[in-house]
């Protein structure tokens, strides 16, 4: 085939499928500039680049040895299936069509899905998240996030609880959470809601309606919260010195409040009970910090 032909033929590609081929390398996808399907599952990839392929819709890479994926330039992505990889962190700011996601089995400690409005299927399985605010997608039906040692918290007020599935191919899933604490839903009338995810759960956790935690968004950097878990006492250090700490449980109740101008704070937090607590801290700048700790 001459190359004039060849080029023609990659970028008239669609689809791309190799899967279970032992492939450490796909250097050469970014010649395929129109594929809206990519499947390289089960091969041996660390590294992808497909930022030269702004058509993909849906994009499969799961169980390789990937750390890192940059999928901005792919605004068209709407199935997006990267579990099984050594991922740290995800963003999926420009994704705006993501309809299914599913990004367990990695080392990831945020997930930020605010932008992600038409998400439906979200699964997020055995990683190092926190915390989950899943407040704006209000389209979701499939919340799988079992397996998850670390998570706490979880923002599922969304105005479509109604519709969450917890039957058919991908049931909803909160079993194995041993460090849930609070879940903020639609409506704590919602008896049948709450008794599907306690039942999974295995334990009574607390369900709300005031929602205060939020994806974790600092608006002045370099902010520690230390040790974590908190036990009787916390520290708080920052390179611009803090004014004001209010701490708020996760019934939206103010606990405590601290004025004062240090770098570096130590709080005494003997008289909280166990529990999910949010923090919010003021710098000399007026810059607003929001964190979230769980107490021991």
């Amino acid at each position: 085939m001459a190359m004039g032909k060849y080029r023609l033929a990659r970028q008239a590609a669609v689809d791309v499928s190799v899967v279970g081929n032992n492939i450490n390398d796909l250097t050469g996808i970014e010649a395929f500039i129109n594929i809206t399907f990519l499947e390289c599952s089960d091969n041996n990839l660390t590294s992808i680049d497909v930022s030269n392929n702004p058509e993909l819709e849906i994009f499969e890479c799961y169980n390789n040895q990937i750390n890192s994926i940059d999928v901005s330039q792919n605004t068209a992505l709407y199935q997006f299936e990267c579990r099984f990889n050594q991922l740290t962190s995800l963003d999926l700011s420009n994704n705006p069509n993501m309809v299914l996601l599913s990004m367990g089995n990695n080392e990831i400690m945020e997930l930020d899905v605010a932008n992600n409005i038409i998400l439906v299927i979200l699964e997020c399985t055995e990683t190092l998240l926190e915390s989950l605010d899943l407040s704006q997608n209000n389209d979701l039906v499939s919340l799988i996030c079992n397996d998850n040692d670390a998570l706490s918290y979880i923002n599922l007020k969304n105005g479509n609880n109604e519709n969450l599935v917890f039957d058919g191919p991908f049931p909803s899933n909160f079993e194995n959470l041993p460090s849930l604490e609070t879940i903020c839903i639609d409506d704590i009338n919602n008896t049948a809601l709450i008794d599907e995810i306690t039942n999974q759960v295995g334990r009574q956790v607390d369900f709300t309606e005031e929602c205060i935690l939020g994806t974790e968004n600092f608006d002045f950097n370099e902010v520690r919260i230390y040790p974590v878990p908190i036990g009787d006492k916390l520290y708080i250090s920052s390179v611009t010195p803090i004014v004001q700490i209010d701490v708020y449980n996760s019934l939206g109740q103010k606990v405590l409040s601290i004025a004062q101008k240090n770098p570096i704070v130590e709080v005494s937090a003997e008289k909280l009970p166990i529990g999910v607590y949010v923090v919010i801290l003021q710098d000399t700048n007026g810059y607003v910090s929001v964190k979230k700790v769980v107490r021991r």
